[in-house]
């Protein structure tokens, strides 16, 4: 099984690059392990497959950019997630991803007005799917501003809290699924996020609050097992 990581970011910061390496290789290290075999597109220089099915499955990365920006390579994501999910190729969205495929399937995606949602939240799990285990929450590290306010239709959330209603996304008749928090994030990986100079500013307490969260238990890993779990469900045996 072979999964294409559209990778929507690049860290502008040589210590974040030195520390953690190039933000996709966080998919490949942290969400796809073993299990699969990935190959990069880099979507910020126009790369993406020449067709849907040119790879197994794709995992759309987070972004510092928004749904909404006037960004050469924005449009194109959009069409391309449109041409996978007719073609019926599994894709998963993390973050940006997440809010990505919702717009493009006809959903909508605001600067939300309750502010930055950042550290550890807490997700009730909505709808439990043949590829989840059966658990009421699940805590997962989070950094956004931007949230899906209206999903597409044809959808099911998976995860919500009263921050974040459409955490997760299931999507009926494509094999599409979506979160807006980070699996693939650390509590380090989001304390070195925070210290960059370029951070925007935030409240002191949601900081502090922030800071403090972080580094309580998450279930990281039950998501990321979820997902590897829905990838091996979509994707055709060749066998």
């Amino acid at each position: 099984m072979r999964i294409g990581i559209l990778n929507t970011a690049e860290s502008k910061s040589p210590e974040m690059r030195a520390r953690f390496g190039r933000y996709a290789n966080l998919f490949r290290e942290k969400i796809l392990g073993d299990e699969f075999k990935s190959i990069q597109f880099d979507v910020l220089s126009n790369e993406l497959p020449s067709f849907a099915n040119e790879c197994d499955g794709y995992l759309i990365t987070g972004s510092d950019a928004a749904v909404y920006d006037q960004l050469s390579w924005i449009n194109p994501l959009k069409a391309f997630v449109r041409t996978a999910a007719d073609a019926q190729v599994p894709l998963v969205g993390i973050c940006f991803g997440h809010q990505l495929i919702a717009d493009a399937l006809g959903g909508r995606v605001v600067k939300s007005s309750k502010g930055f949602g950042i550290g550890l939240h807490v997700y009730d799990v909505a709808n439990v799917q043949p590829w989840m285990d059966k658990v009421s929450t699940v805590s997962m590290l989070v950094f956004h501003e931007d949230q899906v306010v209206t999903p597409p239709q044809q959808t099911k959330v998976i995860l919500s809290s009263s921050f974040t209603p459409f955490a997760g996304l299931t999507y009926i008749q494509a094999p599409i699924i979506s979160f807006q928090a980070h699996p693939e994030f650390s509590s380090e990986y989001i304390d070195a996020l925070l210290g960059l100079p370029d951070t925007p500013k935030l409240p002191q307490e949601l900081l502090d609050k922030a800071l403090t969260s972080i580094n309580k238990p998450n279930d990281n890993a039950r998501v990321v097992s979820w997902i590897r779990r829905f990838l091996k469900r979509s994707i055709p045996s060749k066998g």
